[in-house]
């Protein structure tokens, strides 16, 4: 079930319907509620000109991509070719994990893909070190 960029993706995001939150699901709750954020940021048309930042701390945003990773239900190349349809970028595959800077719009997309067995955000790490 992998197309390309899609016009749904293109949609204003305040036309979109709000994604069910259900825990159990291939698509982290972290990531359900990041693109309800992107969703209210959107519809928010005078946002100031800032760029969106999420709430959740350490999740990688870039522009209007959140870094994933996708643990594959399966066949590594399938659940590639997927993100890559629903327009994730610079995809880095190990054993059955995937990672890829999504369009958070996408989102929503996640649990329609049968190669998924799930999908979170991928968190920045900082090192602490003591002297």
């Amino acid at each position: 079930s992998c197309t390309s960029a899609s016009p749904e993706l293109q949609q204003k995001p305040a036309q979109q319907a709000p994604v069910q939150r259900q825990s159990g699901g291939n698509v982290s709750v972290e990531l359900l509620n990041l693109y309800e954020e992107y969703r209210e940021f959107l519809a928010d048309e005078d946002h100031g000109g800032r760029e969106f930042s999420t709430a959740q701390q350490a999740v990688m945003i870039i522009e209007d991509r959140v870094v994933i990773d996708a643990t594959a239900h399966g066949d590594t190349d399938r659940l590639r070719q997927a993100l890559a349809g629903l327009g994730g970028v610079k995809l880095a595959a190990a054993q059955n994990l995937v990672s890829c800077q999504l369009p958070i719009l996408a989102i929503p997309k996640l649990q329609d893909l049968d190669s998924l067995k799930f999908a979170r955000p991928s968190y920045m790490t900082t090192r602490m070190t003591t002297r």
